[in-house]
């Protein structure tokens, strides 16, 4: 976990969504991965700030990385 990760996850407890996209979206890049956990919030700050398609397209790589109850219904709830 890096400093934009923890960053990120405080940002998402203080409902500072937009904060949270941001670190976010720079661990995805820093580390040039896809990390699940890292999809997932950012996925859920979107839906929390209606940015539908953005969660939608978050939920849908993380599903490509593992079958998860709770994102699949994160993601029809998106819809």
């Amino acid at each position: 976990m890096n400093v934009y990760e923890l960053r990120g996850n405080m940002n998402y407890l203080d409902k500072n969504f937009e904060n949270a996209i941001q670190d976010y979206t720079k661990v995805l890049i820093s580390e040039l991965s896809e990390r699940p956990e890292v999809l997932k919030n950012r996925g859920n700050c979107f839906y929390n700030i209606k940015k539908y398609n953005e969660a939608i397209n978050d939920y849908t790589a993380l599903l490509k990385q593992q079958k998860d109850a709770t994102i699949i219904h994160n993601r029809a709830n998106a819809y």
